[in-house]
């Protein structure tokens, strides 16, 4: 399987902020590459939404990565975290 087809892969399965978190290598990872301590990953990942000033953060550390997150799925994870229904589902 070539990178980009893994990446599609995960892309089909983002479906919370866990799923996110779950891209990197591990949570340390994403903590450091967001400038942030472990707990709040840990936080994110279990319950809570990411922050929105992190969005941008975390599409440089994508990027650097080779992964395949857009802004649009951050908004989309945001909405389904916030109980707000996609735009695309009626």
């Amino acid at each position: 399987m070539d990178t980009l087809s893994i990446q599609l892969s995960a892309m089909d399965k983002l479906n919370t902020f866990s799923d996110l978190i779950s891209l990197w290598p591990d949570r340390t990872s994403f903590a450091a590459d967001l400038g942030v301590q472990v707990g709040s990953v840990h936080k994110w990942a279990k319950d809570r939404p990411i922050p929105s000033k992190f969005f941008a953060p975390i599409l440089r550390a994508a990027q650097d990565r080779q992964l395949a997150v857009s802004a649009a799925d951050l908004v989309r994870l945001a909405d389904a975290a916030h109980g707000r229904p996609r735009e695309d589902a009626a």
